[in-house]
Formats: C-alpha cells, structure tokens, sequence
C-alpha cells in the first residue's frame, strides 16, 4: 500500500510540473491581414481626383475635422469597390506622396535639364501632377522651374519644398502595401500617345516681366494634352463603359483656357531659360578652368617636394660620406702616432744596449 502512495503521489507531481510548464508557455499569435491588396483601375483614380479637385477650391482643409469619417463620406458617394474606407485613405496618401516626391525632384535633383526631359520624368514619378497640383499646391512651396534649372544653387533664392502635415499618422512619404497600383498612367493616356512637350511650339507675343516658368510649363502640358488622342482599346485597365469619365477627366484639365498674359508667360520665361542654361555652361566652364589650374598647381607643388626630398638626401649622403673619410683619417693618423713611438723606444733600447756593451768592456 505504501509503494502504491509513493507511485500515485510521484505522478500528481509529474502532472503538476507539467500543467506549470504549459501555463507559462506564450501564446504565438499568428498575424492575419484582414485588408487583401487593391488594384485601383485608372477610371476610380480619376472619379477620386474629380472629388477632390471639386473639394479643394471650396475648402483647403477638406479632410478635417474628422478624416475617417470624410474619407468614409467620399467611399460611399463614389461607391469604389473597396473593403474598407482605409483604403481609399491609403490610395490618396500614396497619391499625395507622389507628387511630393515629383516636387522634391524637380526642386532638387531637375537642375540643368530640358524641359522635355522634366516634364516625361515627372509624368513617370506622379502620372497626375498637375490635377494634384491643384488639389494640395496650396500646402507646398514650390519653387519656379527656372530658378532651379540655372543651376545657380549657391543663391539662396527660394527655401526647400515642404509640406504642412495635417495629422502625425498622415506622413505622404509612406505607401500602402495593400495599393499595388501606387503610379500608374493618366486617364486616357497610354504609352504610346505620350507627346513629346519639346515639340509643342510656344506662340512668339510681347515679354511679361510677371511670367513664370511654371505657368509655361502648365501651357505645355495643355497643349500636349489638346493633340493626345484618347485611346480606349489600349488602355487594359480602363473599360469601355466608362468613357464618360475620361473624356470628363480630359476636359478639366484642359478647362482654363490659353490667354494673352498665359502666352507672354510662356515666351519670357523661355527666354529666361535659355539665359539661365548659357549662365550655368559659363558657370561650368569656368569650375572647369579652376580646377585645372588648382590641378597644375598642385603637380608642380609635388614635383618640388621630391626635388627637395631628393637633393636632402644626397646633401645627407655628402655628410655621411664626409663623416667617414674623417673618421679614416683619424685611424691613419693614430697608426703613423704608434709607429712613431715603437721606432723611438726601439732606437732608445738599441741606445741603452750599445752603452752597457761599451761599459762593460771597459
């Protein structure tokens, strides 16, 4: 009986030890995505732009007070095919975080490139641009193209592009991974009807002092936009039922007309331009010209350092030499001094032995 108490006690404490164990065990939770990824179709893009673009004139400020419930609002008015309004909030993040970075190129990194190659860079990073222009171009301080492409950057003429954060969480610099159609191209705009902006010809009027590049670069992009034909069949992603869309897309962008004050804008600020890049190639040539000089100088400054380096080292030889020619004769001259006293003490033994001969004889 005795055994049999010991065994039962022995294994309520193996039971014991092993529900201890379980018990402080972590849960490993696994991390589920509840939100699949959402490939936005150039048609809902543009029926976003349009909201906002009615929105923004009328209120600047369009997400507040409640951006939840705004983007909420602006799911179902719209009725996009989303599983939730984050969504839609994510895809005009990533919209807004694309034309801050088209902005920061071309303020930054657009230095000394033509136009044309501007404008096709830029449709690549933000396809949208000059619709988001209009929607958040009241948040951004944006720099006139011709300042920046002077290459004149030591000129402290406009401050950094930034952009006023409405809420912590709203950072345009971070894209949704659940938006898999981030960039995509401008409705009604494939590849192949992309124009190149350097062969729009910009009407020759009188100089206005108070043009600007980036009026003249708006003036291009509409007159592109006047010859680009709109071709359905091309575009995968754009369904033929919604056609209404983007001829609507189409003629809102090109709603201002082009005026008289427009085309001066245009024709000074290519002059302006123009001006700027032969300033910036003087600019260039001129570096150049230094830097060879400063080059020249500094090869000749290193030729006379192992020149002197060289001549130290042969004077140094000289005294070494010198100091061991000395150092001979010192040694000649103690061995002459020794010859010299055995000659003398031979000749004085030779001297006492001759006189104790004689003495000793007498």
């Amino acid at each position: 009986d005795s055994n049999i108490n010991r065994n039962s006690i022995f294994v309520d404490l193996i039971f014991a030890v092993i529900l201890i164990n379980m018990s402080n065990k972590k849960v490993v939770r696994k991390r589920v995505r509840v939100l699949t990824n959402k490939r936005w179709t150039e048609a809902e893009e543009g029926l976003i732009l349009d909201y906002l673009l009615e929105l923004a004139p009328r209120n600047k400020e369009f997400e507040k007070p409640n951006r939840r419930v705004f983007y909420q609002t602006m799911t179902d008015e719209l009725k996009l095919s989303v599983a939730d309004s984050s969504q839609t909030m994510s895809k005009v993040r990533n919209l807004r975080a694309s034309y801050t970075k088209a902005v920061d190129w071309k303020s930054n990194t657009g230095q000394g490139v033509e136009s044309g190659s501007i404008d096709e860079y830029v449709r690549q990073i933000c396809p949208y641009f000059h619709t988001l222009e209009e929607i958040f171009g009241h948040k951004m301080n944006i720099v006139p193209l011709s300042i920046y492409e002077s290459g004149r950057s030591d000129l402290n003429i406009a401050e950094e592009s930034e952009v006023r954060s409405d809420d912590h969480d709203d950072n345009p610099n971070i894209y949704d991974i659940n938006d898999e159609n981030t960039l995509g191209h401008p409705i009604g705009l494939t590849n192949s009807d992309m124009i190149d902006l350097n062969e729009v010809e910009l009407l020759s009027v009188e100089d206005n002092e108070s043009c600007t590049a980036d009026d003249c670069e708006k003036l291009r992009y509409k007159r592109a936009l006047q010859t680009a034909p709109v071709n359905i069949e091309s575009t995968p992603l754009l369904a033929k039922e919604n056609i209404d869309d983007v001829s609507r897309f189409k003629k809102r962008l090109l709603a201002c007309p082009v005026g008289e004050k427009e085309k001066n804008m245009a024709r000074n600020s290519a002059s302006i331009l123009a001006e700027a890049q032969n300033k910036k190639a003087e600019a260039i040539f001129g570096r150049n010209e230094i830097e060879k000089t400063k080059a020249g100088n500094e090869k000749h400054i290193k030729l006379e350092e192992i020149a002197l380096a060289k001549e130290k080292f042969n004077f140094e030889k000289e005294i070494r030499k010198s100091d061991m020619e000395i150092r001979i004769m010192q040694i000649e001259v103690q061995q002459k001094e020794i010859e010299s006293r055995e000659r003398i003490e031979m000749f004085r033994i030779q001297s006492e032995c001759k006189n104790n001969l004689e003495i000793a004889k007498l």
